[in-house]
């Protein structure tokens, strides 16, 4: 799969978009509170992690479920690529 930024932040959105819109919600900004606009509640987020843990086999370990990772399509994408480098780095050597 290919990783980047950019592909990530669609696979993100796409997830964010499914959940958002089973509440009637038709657009969210990346830069959006996803809680505070009440787009996903903590259920969702659990959903999202499992996904994101499929998706891009990466392990979300319990003290990194922070509101600074996840409240928004921005920080999940920043937290996820953060999870990533490592793995690229690692496959360059």
């Amino acid at each position: 799969m290919n990783t980047s930024s950019e592909s990530v932040r669609e696979i993100i959105r796409g997830f964010v978009m499914e959940s958002a819109q089973t509440k009637g919600i038709t657009s969210v900004t990346d830069d959006e509170s996803l809680v505070k606009n009440q787009v996903m509640d903590s259920l969702e987020f659990f959903r999202l992690v499992a996904f994101l843990e499929d998706s891009f086999s990466v392990v979300v370990q319990d003290k990194e479920i922070l509101v600074e990772n996840f409240e928004t399509i921005d920080a999940i994408d920043r937290y996820l690529v953060s999870k990533l480098e490592p793995a690229r780095e690692r496959q360059l050597v």
